[in-house]
């Protein structure tokens, strides 16, 4: 909100250049967009909570699914200089499951985005293994990580939902 505020305010100067217009409506519409995925965010969290989530499930290949976002995600991270890797545990044949693919995209992609902000050094791999009959999806990176008291605390507030 502060972005959307704070650069709403600067282009309200009247000897402000055109090149910096552009690039604080930039900022704004960016911030927007965040806004609008934080909200969009605690809707879902909020749904979790009461239990109000419906699943729209669908055959689909898991391989094309992280290949689209592997495309997505690769270009920002080539920006922030990162390498990204996809391993694919299945043939194409072999990876089509009956899944929620919108919730499945959002639940990577808001991994993604947190391996790409935390990650200044190294690498960041996502894709899934066969594990006996299970598909096990990961998403994997050299950065910072979590704190492991605070890891627990938020691994601890998904256990009590179930």
């Amino acid at each position: 909100m502060s972005g959307i505020l704070g650069f709403t305010e600067f282009l309200s100067d009247p000897n402000l250049s055109e090149t910096k217009r552009k690039h604080y409506k930039t900022i704004i519409q960016n911030s927007g967009k965040q806004l609008m995925r934080t909200m969009d965010d605690l809707l879902e969290f909020s749904k979790l909570g009461t239990k109000q989530v419906s699943l729209i499930e669908k055959e689909i290949c898991l391989n094309n699914l992280i290949l689209e976002l592997f495309t997505v995600f690769n270009i920002k991270a080539r920006e922030n200089k990162t390498p990204l890797y996809l391993k694919k545990g299945l043939s194409d044949t072999e990876s089509t499951v009956l899944i929620d693919e919108t919730k499945l995209k959002n639940v990577l992609s808001n991994l993604l985005e947190n391996a790409l902000k935390f990650t200044k050094q190294g690498y960041i791999e996502f894709g899934y293994n066969k594990v006996d009959s299970n598909l096990v999806m990961y998403v994997k990176d050299t950065g910072v990580g979590i704190k492991l008291n605070v890891k627990n605390t938020f691994l601890n507030a998904f256990q009590k939902r179930r």
